[in-house]
C-alpha cells in the first residue's frame, strides 16, 4: 500500500482554496517524480481545497538559493545534511515547527534524539527527518556476472577484489566493469579508501584529504577510468544521479556505486531484462561510509505554514516513511520501519 491516509489534525485548517509548493531533490529519476506526484494528487483527492504542485529539483545551489534570496522559495523544502543544510539554515530557509508540533502534541518519540537535535536550531525542530541514506550500496548485474563466471560481490569484498572483478567484467566500447551514479559519488569513493577531504563531516573548517588511502583512491580512479573499466570522469556526470543509474540499467555497465534509493529506478528502468542485487561497497580498514539524512520542513516565508506543516508530516512521518521504503525510495531513521 503506497499512500495512506494524511497526518490527522487537519480538522481547524485553512478552509479555502490553497496551491502548495513542494520542492524535493529528485534522486530517484522518472520513477521518483511519477511517485511524488502520486502522493500529491492522493493529498489532493484528501483535502479538495489544495492543491500541491510538486518541484523536483535537480540542481539545489542553482534553483533553490536564488528562490530563497528572492523570497520564492516552495512552502515545504526538502534538505539533507550533504546538500547545504547549514547553508539553508544561515539563509533563514525554515520556520521552527515547534509551534505546530506543541499545538497538536505531534508525537516526536519514534525519531532518535540525535537526529532531531542535529536538524533542530534555537527555537527548536526546522527539518522532521524522513530518512538516513547510505552511498555505499554496490548494485550488481547478476547476469553479466554469470556470462563473466565470476562470483557475486559479497559483504565482506575487499576493494581489490571489486577492482579485480571489474576489469574482468570490462568489455572494451561496449560494457564497464563499474560505475558511479552522479559526480558527488567521488566523495564515496575517497572515504572508501579512508582519504578524508575535510576536517570534519558536518561542520568542516579546512580541506585535509588526510590518510594513507588518498594516494591509492587516486590512483586506482584514474587508472580505471583511462583503461574503460570505470565509466566516470569528472565533470561528465550529470549533478543528479541519473547518468550512472541509466547505464546501469541498460545493461552496459556491471556494478553501480550509488545509494540505498536506486533500486526503483534500476527496476523501472531496466525493464526485468536482468536480475541484480546489492552488497555493501567494500571499505578499506580506515574506510568510512558516506550517507546523509534528510527531511523535510516549512518555509520561513510560506503563506500556508499549517498546510505545509500537514504535508511535512504527511511526506515524513511514519507512514510516509513507510511508504517511500516500500518503493526502495528511503531508509527509515525509525527503529520500527
Amino acid at each position: 500500500m503506497l499512500f495512506r491516509s494524511a497526518a490527522s489534525g487537519a480538522e481547524g485548517l485553512p478552509s479555502g482554496p490553497v496551491e502548495l509548493r513542494v520542492a524535493y531533490y529528485n534522486a530517484g529519476g522518472q520513477t521518483e517524480i511519477d511517485y511524488r506526484q502520486a502522493q500529491a494528487d492522493k493529498f489532493t483527492e484528501l483535502h479538495p481545497n489544495v492543491t500541491v504542485k510538486m518541484e523536483p529539483v535537480s540542481d539545489w545551489g542553482e534553483q533553490v538559493y536564488p528562490q530563497l534570496a528572492a523570497g520564492t522559495a516552495a512552502d515545504v523544502l526538502w534538505i539533507d545534511t550533504d546538500t547545504g543544510y547549514g547553508r539553508m539554515v544561515g539563509l533563514g530557509a525554515w520556520q521552527s515547527l515547534a509551534p505546530f508540533i506543541e499545538k497538536e502534541g505531534y508525537d516526536l518519540s519514534p525519531w532518535p534524539k540525535t537526529m532531531l537535535d542535529h536538524f533542530s536550531g534555537p527555537d527548536g525542530l526546522l527539518i522532521l527527518p524522513n530518512s538516513n541514506l547510505s552511498f555505499n550500496f554496490l548494485y550488481y548485474n547478476k547476469k553479466l556476472f554469470d556470462a563473466a563466471g565470476l562470483d557475486y560481490p559479497r559483504n565482506d569484498w575487499t576493494l581489490d577484489e571489486m577492482l579485480a572483478a571489474a576489469r574482468k567484467l570490462t568489455v572494451a566500447g561496449k560494457q564497464w566493469g563499474l560505475t558511479l551514479a552522479w559526480n558527488e559519488l567521488y566523495v564515496t569513493w575517497m572515504q572508501m579508501y579512508g582519504c578524508e577531504l575535510a576536517d570534519s563531516a558536518s561542520a568542516p573548517t579546512a580541506y585535509t584529504y588526510d590518510g594513507p588511502g588518498c594516494a591509492k583512491a587516486l590512483t586506482d580512479l584514474d587508472a580505471l577510468s583511462r583503461e574503460g573499466v570505470l565509466n566516470w570522469d569528472y565533470g561528465s556526470l550529470g549533478p543528479g544521479d541519473t547518468a550512472g543509474e541509466a547505464n546501469f540499467s541498460l545493461g552496459n555497465v556491471a556494478m553501480l556505486l550509488s545509494g540505498t534509493w536506486e533500486a526503483g529506478s534500476i527496476a523501472s528502468n531496466s525493464g526485468g531484462a536482468f536480475e541484480f542485487d546489492a552488497s555493501a561497497a567494500p571499505l578499506a580498514a580506515s574506510g568510512t561510509i558516506q550517507g546523509a539524512a534528510s527531511g523535510y520542513g516549512v518555509y520561513a516565508k510560506s503563506k500556508n505554514p499549517e498546510w505545509a506543516w500537514e504535508y511535512v508530516k504527511y511526506l515524513a512521518g511514519p507512514e510516509g516513511q513507510t511508504a517511500d521504503n516500500e518503493v526502495g525510495l528511503g531508509q527509515s531513521p525509525i527503529a520500527t520501519i
